[in-house]
């Protein structure tokens, strides 16, 4: 067995394969088939059980769930940030400019986009086709 054959079976990544193959070989239940082009410490590409594993006592400890890397859980994290402060951000444009709007009655278009960028431009960099789009979408 590979460990490209364990992970297109269970269909998870390859990372995740490989912390669940981990504590089985330090354990000695199961090898790495050893080849001569191999690195030291990287995974050999043939998983094979250890004939010669006799001890009955011996304890493996699996992980129950699956464990995310740091690197995944920031990404995540990062993206759901971004969401909230575009969804903030069209709340705050379209609130500046239901204010000027309600204060003037009448505006022209390029003025409207020029005191919007002007009120909020304080708070957060405003790019004028977000503004635009919110003009259109109000």
């Amino acid at each position: 067995l590979t460990l490209d054959g364990v992970v297109k079976i269970l269909e998870i990544s390859e990372d995740v394969a490989k912390r669940a193959i981990t504590p089985l070989v330090k354990s000695r239940i199961l090898q790495f088939e050893k080849s001569l082009n191999q690195e030291p410490g990287s995974f050999s590409p043939k998983i094979i059980v250890n004939p010669n594993f006799e001890n009955k006592s011996n304890r493996i400890i699996l992980q129950n769930k699956q464990e995310e890397t740091k690197e995944e859980r920031v990404k995540e994290s990062s993206k759901e940030i971004d969401e909230v402060l575009v969804k903030e951000r069209r709340i705050k444009i379209d609130a500046a400019i239901i204010k000027i709007m309600k204060s003037r009655k009448e505006v022209e278009h390029n003025i409207l986009v020029f005191e919007t960028t002007k009120k909020i431009g304080d708070q957060f960099p405003v790019d004028v086709t977000t503004i635009k789009s919110r003009i259109e979408y109000l």
